[in-house]
């Protein structure tokens, strides 16, 4: 994730998503749903942010479902910054 994180503090969404999605690809190889959900939700905001958002919604809803069951109070509150992102996107 932390090249998608360069990417979008330089401002290039587009290189941040495929960094996110890189990432994601990875955690859910290796079967790490923590570091999948963190994924979803770094992806969603950068879909959101880049006027992406039925994209950015799927990726939300994603990482929500990789979450369900865990207590990962941190991946939560970046799913939540993701979703009201994506909520202040779409008015």
């Amino acid at each position: 994730c932390n090249l998608g994180l360069v990417a979008q503090a330089q401002d290039d969404l587009a290189g941040a998503a495929d960094r996110f999605r890189e990432a994601l690809a990875t955690w859910r190889r290796v079967g790490d749903r923590r570091g999948a959900a963190m994924s979803c939700a770094y992806l969603a905001a950068a879909l959101a942010r880049g006027g992406r958002l039925e994209a950015a919604a799927q990726a939300l809803a994603d990482g929500q479902a990789l979450l369900s069951g865990l207590s990962q109070p941190h991946t939560a509150g970046l799913l939540d910054a993701a979703e009201v992102e994506l909520a202040r996107r779409l008015g």
